[in-house]
C-alpha cells in the first residue's frame, strides 16, 4: 500500500462532520458540569465555613476524584452528568435546610436578646 492510497482509505474511514451537534453538546455539557461545580464549590464554603480561596482546590479535587472513579466504574458522560445532576439536588436541599437552621438560630438570638 502506498502513500496515496492510504491517504484515500483515511479519507474514506474518516468520521463525518457533525460540527453544530457536537458544538451543541459540548456547550449543553459544559454548562451542566460549570453548575455542578458551583454547586460544590458553595456546598464547601457553607458546609466547612471557608473562603472561596479555600474552597477551589477542594472542589477541583472532588470532582477530578468523581470523574475518575465514574471512568473507573465503566459509567459513560450521560450518565456522569445524572449522577452530578442528582448531587446538584442534595447540595441545593442541603442549603436551603442551612438557611433553614440560620434562620432559626438568628429568630432565637432575637428572642433572648429582646429579652
Amino acid at each position: 500500500m502506498d502513500r496515496k492510497e492510504y491517504d484515500q482509505m483515511a479519507e474514506e474511514l474518516k468520521p463525518g462532520g457533525h460540527k453544530v451537534k457536537n458544538g451543541f453538546n459540548a456547550f449543553l455539557y459544559g454548562g451542566v458540569m460549570g453548575a455542578i461545580a458551583q454547586g460544590v464549590l458553595e456546598f464547601f464554603m457553607n458546609v466547612y465555613n471557608c473562603s472561596e480561596k479555600d474552597a477551589i482546590p477542594m472542589m477541583t479535587i472532588t470532582l477530578v476524584f468523581v470523574a475518575c472513579l465514574l471512568t473507573g466504574l465503566g459509567l459513560n458522560m450521560l450518565e456522569q452528568v445524572l449522577l452530578f445532576q442528582l448531587l446538584d439536588l442534595q447540595i441545593v436541599w442541603l442549603q436551603v435546610h442551612l438557611i433553614v437552621k440560620v434562620k432559626d438560630w438568628l429568630w432565637e438570638l432575637e428572642v433572648i436578646c429582646l429579652n
